[in-house]
């Protein structure tokens, strides 16, 4: 009787422990003191980043032998004592914990890894911010509770590893771990930054007595910004959506050919392939190296619209959203399409550079947009630039950047009063009678463009009202001198689209410019419009192709609009170069 009760009892206990592993740590579960854990809360919760440290939770007794709980304070992607304990309860953005948002899908079944139960690369962990915990020896049989503060928790997954794998751990601070001797912590982020959550975390290791923590110790981390490259970053892959019977796909394909990148088309009509997504990319320091995988956030309009982005999901390549769509009048249901959000190259004071987007009006990028941004810090506060005045308000129809062939850049503006002044040189030299537009809806001479006051007056005042206060912002903010400053010839309709084909609207490829083809005016068998660009970025050493992009002219787009490029991630840690306005 006494065998079977014994087997009884033992079996039992079994149950119990194996049901607590199987079940990822959330059986059985031991109730902490509400107390306690307000304690723990209110301690960080109202803390900025830098103070982190201040207010710990009240310890029962001074302890003879201290927990630690440490990670990759250092950054160099690897936990390892002495290194990683000093200010491991602060964060500032050149050292402290950083947490990857694990968006990619290493096992390949269509969803982001951080949407898995369980990690996925449990063999290399590379995708994890190990955390280590070590419990002085009178400790090491007591139960030991992690607890995140509130604001972080609904954002972060944390896993404790075991011989079995890993299995969830709970973050409230209510169940316990598994006991070991070195506890290993694997956390992952559900989101980056946003409007709702600053990124930061702290995390508590704690052990309990009564209602009083005997033991415990934390961490301060922050989950890895987005960062978006620029038109300088190395080109690896374009995107393009071809219309049917396309002229303009055999000319991309040979380019792209010519210089061994990818070439990927969908044609599922999503005709705007720039606003349909935004290729950035994040970098974590894991197994001691820099980790950089590009991370694509997903358009804002209607899923039918947006998603071809999810299709680039998988193994080292991340997908996220940031907004839903929002309701906007027709006349502005294009201001939260991605060719309205832009990237310079680095600037003084910002390494990373600054974005840029267009307004209109009372409208503006959707908020939700702007408040990730914003979070992410390191290439922020975004510069908002005047598109009111365009057809399809996008500030890549206004600026973009190219390399200069001295390490920097050029910007190149579009400027109707340079547009005016072409035609009028081109009269004043008896040509007259030259085709501008040739063979596009726009065809126009040059006597007819200039005979049309309205239209020349308007050009004008784009300019004087318009673009010289663009001129003036980025001079401003971007730290621009005149002579890093082209303006590109160009002509608008009342409504705002381009008559010829937008020179600004182009693709940059390393050393390579992919420029629409204006058209003309052709004189003694040379595109003058083609040769005034040229001039303009004469000393650079860039080579350009005019591509004929007509099917996407006459859309009320260009070259830059109808396509997208994943460029490389910089190798340089972002903390190794913080901008002006956060650095320590």
């Amino acid at each position: 009787m006494k065998r079977r009760y014994w087997l009884a009892i033992a079996i039992a206990f079994l149950l119990i422990v194996n049901a607590h592993r199987l079940t990822g740590g959330l059986f059985p579960r031991q109730l902490v003191p509400g107390d306690l854990l307000s304690r723990l809360e209110t301690s960080v919760d109202d803390l900025s980043l830098e103070d982190v440290s201040e207010s710990p939770p009240r310890i029962a007794r001074e302890p003879k032998a201290q927990m630690v709980l440490y990670g990759d304070t250092n950054r160099n992607g690897i936990v390892r004592k002495p290194e990683d304990l000093e200010g491991r309860d602060r964060w500032s953005w050149d050292t402290g914990i950083l947490l990857p948002f694990n968006q990619d899908d290493d096992n390949l079944n269509g969803i982001p890894d951080w949407q898995n139960s369980r990690p996925i690369d449990f063999a290399r962990d590379r995708e994890l911010a190990l955390l280590r915990l070590t419990i002085p020896e009178p400790w090491q049989d007591s139960p030991l509770f992690l607890h995140a503060n509130h604001a972080a928790r609904p954002h972060l997954r944390a896993f404790q590893r075991t011989h079995q794998g890993w299995i969830p751990v709970d973050l409230t601070g209510q169940t316990p771990l598994n006991r070991s001797r070195n506890l290993v912590i694997g956390m992952e982020a559900t989101d980056f930054a946003n409007q709702d959550w600053n990124g930061f975390a702290v995390v508590t290791a704690f052990i309990p007595d009564g209602g009083e923590i005997v033991q415990r110790d934390r961490l301060a981390m922050r989950v890895t910004p987005w960062l978006i490259p620029s038109n300088l970053n190395p080109p690896k892959r374009v995107f393009v959506s071809p219309q049917s019977n396309s002229t303009f796909l055999p000319q991309l394909a040979a380019e792209t050919q010519a210089q061994n990148l990818d070439l990927s088309t969908d044609s599922s009509g999503i005709l705007w392939m720039q606003d349909t997504m935004e290729i950035g990319f994040m970098q974590f320091p894991s197994r001691g190296e820099l980790h950089v995988i590009p991370a694509v956030l997903n358009g804002i309009r209607s899923s039918r619209i947006d998603g071809f982005a999810r299709t680039l999901l998988g193994r080292d390549f991340g997908w996220f959203s940031v907004a839903a769509p929002r309701p906007l009048p027709a006349a502005y249901s294009w201001i939260d399409w991605y060719g309205n959000l832009e990237v310079s190259p680095p600037l003084p004071g910002y390494p990373w550079g600054r974005i840029y987007y267009g307004v209109a009006d009372d409208y503006s990028l959707h908020p939700e947009l702007l408040a990730f941004l914003d979070a992410q810090h390191l290439q922020a506060p975004a510069v908002a630039l005047d598109t009111s005045w365009l057809y399809i308000g996008h500030v890549d129809e206004i600026v973009s950047f190219i390399p200069d062939g001295n390490g920097s850049f050029l910007a190149l503006v579009t400027s109707p009063g340079a547009g005016v002044e072409f035609l009028e040189n081109l009269a004043a030299e008896g040509y007259g009678e030259a085709t501008l537009a040739q063979g596009l809806s726009g065809q126009a001479s040059v006597n007819q463009l200039l005979a049309n006051d309205s239209l020349m007056d308007h050009n004008r005042m784009l300019q004087q009202d318009h673009l010289n206060p663009i001129l003036d912002t980025l001079k401003q903010e971007f730290q621009l001198t005149d002579d890093r400053i082209r303006l590109v010839p160009a002509l608008y309709r009342p409504l705002g689209d381009a008559i010829f084909p937008n020179l600004v609207n182009l693709l940059v490829l390393g050393d390579r410019l992919l420029v629409p083809d204006p058209h003309g005016a052709i004189i003694d068998g040379s595109d003058r419009l083609q040769q005034v660009f040229l001039d303009l970025i004469e000393g650079t050493g860039l080579s350009v192709a005019f591509l004929n992009d007509a099917e996407y002219h006459e859309f009320k787009g260009n070259i830059h609009c109808a396509t997208n490029v994943l460029r490389q991630g910089s190798e340089q840690a972002f903390w190794t170069a913080l901008p002006d306005p956060i650095k320590p």
